[in-house]
């Protein structure tokens, strides 16, 4: 009796509990979905698109706001509220989203939100705060977002914020911050803020209208970016800014154009990590300095133009600085020749020098010979390739004729001899005429031959056989076929879409060997006897000329052995041509979907052949299918942890898996979205978020694309390749997809049938590719936040091999962009 007892009184201390805890759990949704309503009801007048429609409380249901639109949960509390480009309105009150206990991301941006930004007592947890391309016009209320203590990345950019107070008040936290394209003229708040900014990483005040002297940024100890372009700062630079003791030794990009910097420039020292200098458009006087070169090894990237130089270019001391790609200084008063050992700086990609007081012979060695006119131009005295050769005569002007006229004698006499030196000069007017006219004759014969030539050309492009998808836009381009290709490297070069078309045939149909959502791919063979493989993009809107060159130059740098590399690009008109590295086997997706040969089929004895899959001579058997996993997991895994900033492939799927002359996995088409983007400002985000079977489940919820989503595409990929069976087949999986057929054998334990028969069957083999099936499952799990990341992808396939380092050498090297790993796995 004493037992029955003691068990009733456990059993109703558990329901108690259990009761207890449900109410807390109801209790706290429930206070989340009041404070949204709220919010709703305070911040949001005007809601066009009634994008919000479904953010209600049923009298009699329990609230849900988790199912609400643009909110996402994790553990049944809101956790991110993505309101972007949604044309909302009204006066903006974020006290009401503060008490919201695991709110981490708040993005507004692209809206018409007003009003101050106000402080808010209330503890919050936010971590990122996006408020940009808004209507705010009055001043950051001191503090703004001063309790926010895990406060990592704030975006006010683009609005109309003239001022204010310090918006995170004593906060360490804030590792970004961007005030960029406002109207901040208080330079208080300027000062308050480099002198406390200890935790900032990037900091952007472009375009803005502050005045005053540029203080040292020596406090912002963690400082990778500083971009003050486009204000009024004026005076010269603070004596001390460039010194040891008051340069972050963290900075790698310096933005200062446009501003009303005078006298004279340098750095001293500190600035070992310095890749990007912009101190174009200022006033600045005297020599180019030599310690730039000097201290600053990796400089990259420098910008000087449209200053106030003088003197030689320091050439001994640019030859420190092997990694410079780009060089402006361009519009200033530079003297002197260009140093032939110039020609050593290999990576030199610009080198713009034009309206300066050059001279001498441009040197022929090195990347010279490539670079266009327009780098050399306004220099009187430079001569050479591209300009006019050296040593020529100068032509004969009208003051040397009439000092030619002028020996003649003047015999003022009625002789013979006075009319035969009149005689002469008769002649001589007309053969110099007859001249003029025969060498006009020739000038016209030969633009009338060239606009001729410019019409054959353009008829000759028009008429090329081509792909029944493929289009040409190339009227009004002069000389098309003599349009140079940029190239990346060393592996092409002094490319011309002449050459190009010369490789593909006309992009005939023949040389055609994909296409996608992009565009076209058409295999090329240059006649070095390299093969080349040209992506042509679909006809895209007239626009982003600039950002699609920018994208094109941040996506040619990234380098890794498990990626398809960017050689070079070509724009045509509105046509754009990508150049990338030739893939030897083709894509994963074609090398899983092709039939085995029938020699494969019955062979009865062939070991060798018993878990192939081959496509056009390409055998697939568990090694090469396990290699191609690691390598694209490791191309995958570099994106998202080695590139600076992080780069989101948005489409990762078989097809964009291409297999090399190694049987290397390497990812392609990285970037593309960027790219769309950057050509066409009429692509919207769900054009770009993957292809069906491979798209995450939370991107139809929020339409955002982020690393987890890579990360479950890779999952399908895996899948793939472990089941040799396709995302989506109507006749396998009916109405589902691969990996809801394979979810169910999980849940069924019915696991080994997800294996490809032709890898089932051998004990420690199978072994393996259950645990490589594990990792699969991992990467499809429904949400986010319990997917692996990239880099536990690497750690989970290196155990299960038993630290095989064959597979895994060099898992993040050879990136080029390689800012900040943040992993030790090199």
């Amino acid at each position: 009796m004493e037992m029955l007892m003691i068990t009733i009184v456990i059993f109703f201390v558990i329901v108690n509990t259990l009761l207890s805890f449900t109410l807390m759990i109801n209790g706290t949704i429930f206070d989340e979905a009041e404070a949204l309503i709220e919010f709703k009801k305070s911040s949001i007048t005007s809601d066009p698109r009634n994008a919000l429609e479904s953010w209600m409380i049923v009298p009699g249901f329990p609230p849900n706001p988790c199912g609400w639109a643009r909110v996402l949960c994790s553990l049944n509390s809101v956790t991110e509220l993505n309101l972007s480009s949604l044309d909302l309105g009204g006066r903006l009150s974020i006290g009401d989203l503060m008490i919201l206990p695991n709110l981490h991301n708040v993005d507004l941006h692209q809206n018409y939100f007003s009003g101050s930004l106000t402080h808010a007592l209330h503890p919050c947890s936010f971590v990122s705060v996006d408020l940009s391309f808004n209507k705010f016009d009055e001043n950051i209320a001191g503090n703004f977002l001063g309790s926010c203590s895990s406060l990592i990345n704030l975006d006010l950019s683009h609005n109309e914020i003239t001022g204010g107070g310090y918006p995170f008040g004593s906060t360490l936290s804030l590792q970004s911050l961007d005030l960029s394209q406002n109207n901040i003229s208080d330079y208080g708040l300027y000062s308050f803020m480099v002198s406390n900014c200890q935790g900032l990483r990037t900091l952007n005040l472009s375009t803005n209208a502050l005045t005053g002297e540029f203080l040292s940024v020596s406090r912002c100890t963690n400082l990778i970016s500083l971009d003050a372009s486009y204000n009024l700062f004026t005076t010269k630079f603070p004596s001390e800014f460039f010194f040891a003791a008051d340069l972050p030794a963290s900075l790698s990009r310096l933005f200062l154009t446009g501003n009303k910097f005078s006298d004279g420039f340098s750095i001293e020292n500190n600035c070992g990590n310095l890749k990007e200098l912009d101190l174009s458009h200022n006033s600045i006087t005297g020599d180019l300095s030599t310690t730039i070169f000097l201290n600053c090894s990796k400089l990259q990237f420098l910008d000087m133009s449209d200053n106030k130089l003088t003197g030689e270019l320091p050439a001994n001391s640019m030859m420190n600085s092997k990694s410079l790609e780009i060089i402006d200084i361009s519009h200033n008063n530079l003297t002197g020749p260009i140093l032939d050992k110039l020609s050593s700086l290999s990576l030199l990609k610009v080198f713009d020098v034009s309206y300066n007081n050059l001279s001498g012979e441009i040197p022929t060695k090195g990347q010279f010979p490539s670079f266009p006119i327009e780098f050399f131009i306004g220099n009187p005295s430079l001569c050479g390739f591209p300009l006019t050769g050296c040593g020529l005569s100068p032509q004969i002007n009208s003051s040397q004729t009439n000092s030619t006229s002028s020996t003649i004698p003047n015999v003022n006499v009625n002789s013979a001899s006075n009319r035969k030196a009149w005689r002469v000069k008769y002649i001589l007017c007309i053969v110099l005429f007859s001249t003029l006219m025969i060498f006009f004759l020739v000038i016209l014969t030969q633009v009338l031959r060239n606009k001729k030539k410019a019409a054959t050309r353009l008829h000759y492009i028009k008429s090329l056989p081509r792909s029944k998808t493929s289009t040409w836009n190339l009227d009004g381009i002069q000389q098309p076929l003599a349009i140079n290709v940029l190239t990346f490297g060393n592996t092409v070069k002094k490319l011309t879409f002449a050459h190009l078309l010369e490789a593909t045939n006309g992009f005939s149909e023949d040389s055609l060997i994909g296409s996608g959502g992009f565009g076209e791919v058409y295999k090329a063979h240059l006649k070095n006897n390299n093969i080349v493989a040209i992506k042509k993009l679909n006809h895209t809107a007239v626009q982003g000329d600039r950002e699609f060159m920018a994208e094109m130059e941040t996506v040619g740098r990234i380098k890794h052995k498990n990626l398809v590399p960017l050689l070079g690009y070509c724009k045509v008109g509105n046509e754009r041509l990508l150049v990338y590295e030739y893939m030897k086997h083709g894509s994963l997706e074609d090398a899983l979907t092709s039939k085995m040969g029938e020699d494969n089929k019955k062979s009865p004895d062939s070991t060798t052949r018993k878990h192939t899959y081959s496509c056009d001579g390409l055998s697939l058997n568990w090694d090469m299918r396990r290699k191609i996993a690691i390598g694209s997991a490791k191309g995958l895994a570099f994106l998202h942890h080695n590139c600076v900033p992080h780069i989101i492939h948005r489409d990762m799927k078989s097809s964009n898996v291409l297999i090399d002359s190694t049987m290397e996995g390497r990812v392609s088409d990285f970037g593309m979205a960027r790219v769309a983007n950057a050509i066409d400002t009429h692509v919207i985000v769900t054009q770009l978020s993957g292809t069906p079977g491979y798209v995450p489940p939370e991107y139809y919820r929020s339409y955002k694309c982020t690393t987890k989503g890579d990360v479950y595409s890779y999952g399908v990929v895996l899948l793939e390749l472990i089941s040799g069976k396709k995302p989506i087949n109507e006749e396998e999986f009916g109405d589902g997809n691969l990996v809801e057929w394979a979810k169910k054998n999980l849940k069924e334990n019915r696991v080994i049938e997800t294996i490809d028969p032709m890898l089932r069957g051998e004990g420690l083999l199978e072994e393996e590719i259950i645990r490589f099936l594990k990792v699969a499952y991992d990467c499809l799990e429904d949400r986010p936040l319990r997917r692996p990341s990239m880099i536990h992808v690497i750690i989970a396939f290196k155990e299960i091999i038993n630290g095989n380092e064959a597979d895994f050498e060099g898992f993040l090297d050879g990136g080029e962009i390689n800012e900040e790993s943040t992993e030790d796995l090199v």
